[in-house]
């Protein structure tokens, strides 16, 4: 029996409605237009990023805080790491008195700043110490109303002092100016007292704010301090010296135009064991409260030590104006009570003298002198027009004489009723 496949008739497939096209058709579509909503909804639903608040800034520490701030434009920037400083240890294991840039891209020296509340300085000893240079100050302008300018009294003897012992000099002048012509002012009083002298480092202009009622420069912009620094400077350098400004880290971040003082020197104060400053500086001051042998100082204080551990706490006293020895003061330092009482009625019973000679029509000049470099005439507001001159119309200076502490206490009780 054979097996035979009938051949069976293809139906013929019958095309969809057009309604069901249209739903089909209609499906679709609402597909992609879901696809398309939800693709939208979940990007809407996914956050923008938001932009950074501090691009372009950087974080520093500004003195008080530490805050972010904008850099300014066209000044370099500092790339000095902490490890590349280092403290010295006393032999107790103390911190010591010196900090030490041990990096190896750049050579430094070792110096201090000072001015007459310095007191007697042996520069020879202060040599011997790697003292190596030296910032005197030269002068200064009083921060009240009239604004005189005034020498330092020690300048010419400390200038003198420090060349003979073979250490550089510089110099600054503590400025109060209120406007770009006192600026000039001081640039030009400067040269004054230099008088031609050699300089082996800038003068530097050493604006500082006076936080008083009276201070003559409470609203000095930062348009205006820079405009004062950058006369100031130009001044200088005319006359042949190298400029320079100093300033203390906010001084730096808030008070002056970097960019603008660029060509000049800088010299910043930023105590601590490291320049934590962000710009570039030339000199950097790492303390305010050194000491060194060499530099006596000179003043008396009450004689009990209750008092002066609430003065200063620490058996070194580095901020009261006295000599001290093996971390006490020296007896001609101190001062009993009455003694203190002594001096005071005699300091006012000299104002009084002097009020009623001059009330009487006694004008004449009769400064005291200890030489030429340290006389009354050098702090006289009145200096310029007075024009003293020694054994004309019956003017005379009078020098001072060196007097023990105890032959002057002597003379005092002497004067005093109440001795």
């Amino acid at each position: 029996m054979d097996y035979v496949t009938e051949p069976r008739r293809l139906r013929r497939r019958r095309r969809p409605a057009p309604l069901l096209l249209l739903i089909l058709a209609a499906v679709v579509v609402m597909g992609l237009l879901a696809a398309v909503v939800l693709s939208l909804r979940d990007r809407r639903s996914q956050p923008e990023p938001e932009a950074d608040p501090h691009a372009g800034q950087v974080y520093v520490n500004d003195g008080a805080n530490m805050v972010w701030l904008t850099p300014h434009e066209g000044f370099p920037v500092s790339a000095l790491p902490q490890e590349d400083f280092r403290r010295d240890e006393n032999e107790d294991g103390t911190p010591g008195q010196r900090v030490r840039y041990i990096g190896a891209d750049y050579a430094t020296r070792w110096g201090v700043d000072v001015s007459n509340y310095q007191g007697t300085i042996d520069w020879a000893a202060l040599k011997q110490q790697g003292v190596e240079f030296a910032y005197l100050r030269i002068g200064l302008r009083g921060y009240g109303e009239a604004g005189t300018l005034y020498p330092d009294r020690s300048f010419v003897r400390y200038y003198e002092g420090a060349q003979a012992a073979g250490i550089d000099v510089g110099v600054y002048m503590f400025s109060q100016a209120a406007t770009p012509l006192e600026a000039a002012e001081e640039a030009l009083y400067v040269q004054q007292l230099l008088d031609g002298r050699e300089l082996q480092l800038p003068v530097y202009y050493d604006w500082e704010p006076v936080l008083q009622e009276d201070s003559r420069t409470l609203n000095s912009s930062r348009l205006l301090l820079t405009a004062q620094a950058r006369v100031f400077c130009e001044l200088i350098e005319k006359s042949g010296y190298d400029a320079g400004v100093y300033m203390n880290r906010q001084q730096g971040y808030y008070r002056y135009d970097l960019k603008t003082l660029s060509p000049y020197k800088l010299w910043i104060a930023d105590y601590g064991d490291w320049p934590d400053f962000y710009y570039r500086f030339d000199v950097w001051q790492y303390a305010a409260d050194g000491r060194l042998d060499g530099v006596k100082r000179s003043g008396v204080v009450l004689d009990e030590a209750e008092v002066i551990e609430a003065w200063e706490h620490g058996e070194d006293k580095k901020y009261i104006p006295i000599r001290m020895r093996y971390g006490k003061p020296t007896p001609d330092s101190l001062m009993t009570a009455e003694r203190l009482g002594l001096l005071s009625r005699h300091i006012g019973k000299t104002l009084t003298d002097m009020a009623r000679q001059l009330n009487s029509g006694s004008i004449a000049a009769d400064p005291y002198y200890r030489s030429q470099q340290e006389n009354a005439c050098l702090n006289c507001d009145y200096f310029d027009a007075c024009h003293f001159s020694q054994g004309e119309n019956g003017e005379s200076c009078r020098f001072q004489q060196k007097i023990p502490a105890d032959k002057v206490i002597e003379m005092m009780e002497g004067e005093d009723g109440n001795g």
